[in-house]
């Protein structure tokens, strides 16, 4: 048996390596759509065209997605041989001088050769149309998200609605952000995901901003108590319910805040914020997250964040499941990981998938423990503390991905950002069985540096509060405009 191919990070790959790199993936995606290894067939397993495959909001969702990403890496190996995936690294992206590597923004690549060609990893043009036929829920628009052929995928701060009720407008508004060039359209995406990233706060009862964001949120998620708890937001929802005093934070919860960061989601400001309302890009949204290339990438770094918590809970080896658990549900460790399959033709599971180097792959390290791992290490959290919770949120009646954010008043009459969350949903929510499963939420934001009496005075005093920012109302809609649960301070264990 031949030792495991070594993933890497992207930013440290050799300039043969990222020619080969390209080279595949400009292959893939050059295959006729009815091949099995071709990129239009692969990204569609993830939702439309496909059976809306994937797994979010469950057990399954790191497996699944690990099981998914070495598909496409088989693809891009059976073109050229040895070509490994590499990952995005979003934890030391300041050292590297941007959020997002250069080779995934750069609309042309560049050869080692010289040769210059279209860069198959900045954008995917679809060689059919993709449609979404469900019923609808809701009031859900049917074919909202539908896509021509000929479709170029796009990113913050573009939009990717060009179905016939928003084609006009989207054509306007993305003439407007072409005529500004490339490098400030760049720099734009950049800076939303670096807000995302670094930039947001948790704000104490004194008043100060204590570093929050999506990066520390990645080295959190490392602390989950068991596989079932990291694996998902339904299961972390469940124990963060059954365990006051604190919040558990999953995996899934930072992955679905970078899909929002790339794919048309600001980290939300006060009132004077400038927010690019039609920004729609194809990452915010499951129908089509994975036909940017950028997709994989963002998911090779959540299987080697999965990685670094086997590794440190010694479970490398096994999954195991909290039957009947929230987010479990009918699950097991032997459930198929639909469409895949093994060498033998059978279906691949969560078992199958556990140690990666049966997949035949391995990484170039793991996360460095000492330093900035955690907000733990930012300043002293204590083992409680008191903690906001938004009961019985639904996505019912929400078309698509959306933000929750959580606010606070202070003494100068002005609101503070306390967190920021993004939801990744559906246009169409009936054709999605998974979705299904999961319309009805709750919601909880940790209040570090608070005490128990200034929480209580604060919520008394109706201080805090939420909004929903949705593709309809990126600015936000507030409790008591739409029908939206009030929000509740518990203060059990602080």
């Amino acid at each position: 048996m031949s030792p495991p191919h070594v993933r890497k990070n992207l930013a440290d790959l050799s300039t043969a390596e990222t020619d080969n790199l390209v080279k595949a993936f400009r292959a893939i995606q050059s295959l006729n759509p009815s091949d099995p290894d071709s990129y239009f067939t692969i990204a569609g397993y993830h939702g439309i065209p496909g059976s809306y495959y994937c797994h979010h909001g469950d057990v399954l969702f790191p497996t699944w997605h690990r099981a998914y990403l070495n598909r496409l890496e088989n693809a891009l190996q059976n073109q050229v041989p040895g070509v490994t995936m590499p990952y995005w690294d979003q934890l030391h992206t300041l050292d590297e001088g941007t959020p997002i590597p250069a080779v995934l923004t750069e609309e042309v690549y560049i050869f080692a050769d010289g040769t210059t060609v279209p860069n198959p990893l900045y954008s995917f043009t679809l060689q059919e149309a993709i449609a979404d036929d469900g019923k609808g829920d809701g009031g859900h628009q049917v074919g909202l998200y539908n896509k021509p052929a000929g479709y170029a995928t796009v990113r913050y701060p573009f939009s990717g609605l060009v179905s016939d009720k928003y084609k006009r407008k989207t054509e306007a508004h993305n003439e407007e952000y072409k005529a500004m060039g490339s490098k400030k359209t760049t720099n734009i995406l950049n800076k939303n995901v670096f807000l995302w990233l670094f930039a947001s706060s948790y704000i104490n009862d004194k008043g100060k901003p204590l570093p929050a964001g999506v990066r520390y949120r990645y080295r959190d998620c490392l602390d989950a108590p068991n596989y079932t708890v990291f694996s998902n937001t339904s299961s972390a929802e469940k124990w963060n319910d059954d365990h006051p005093g604190k919040v558990v934070y999953p995996l899934e919860n930072p992955h679905n805040n970078m899909h929002a960061a790339v794919g048309g989601f600001e980290v939300p400001g006060d009132d004077d914020y400038d927010y690019i309302h039609f920004a729609n890009g194809d990452m915010g949204e499951n129908e089509t997250a994975a036909f940017d290339p950028i997709f994989f990438f963002h998911h090779c770094w959540i299987d080697y964040m999965f990685w670094n918590w086997q590794v440190k809970h010694r479970a490398t080896d096994k999954i195991e499941f909290i039957a009947g658990y929230q987010g479990v549900d009918k699950y097991t460790p032997n459930s198929p990981l639909e469409p895949f399959t093994r060498r033998d033709g059978k279906p691949l599971t969560s078992l199958d998938v556990a140690n990666i180097t049966n997949l035949g792959y391995t990484y170039n390290g793991l996360l460095h423990s000492p330093g900035n791992n955690g907000t733990s290490e930012l300043y002293p959290v204590p083992s409680t503390y008191p903690r906001l919770k938004i009961p019985n949120l639904s996505r019912r009646h929400i078309s698509g991905s959306f933000v929750i954010s959580v606010w606070v008043e202070n003494d100068k009459g002005k609101n503070e950002l306390i967190s920021a969350d993004a939801i990744l949903s559906r246009w169409n929510l009936s054709s999605c069985g998974n979705c299904q499963e999961h319309l009805d939420f709750k919601h909880f934001v940790p209040l570090l540096g608070w005490d128990k009496g200034d929480a209580e005075s604060a919520h008394k005093d109706k201080k805090f509060k939420y909004l929903l920012h949705t593709r309809q109302e990126p600015n936000g809609a507030e409790f008591g405009r739409i029908d939206m649960p009030d929000l509740e301070l518990e203060t059990g264990g602080s």
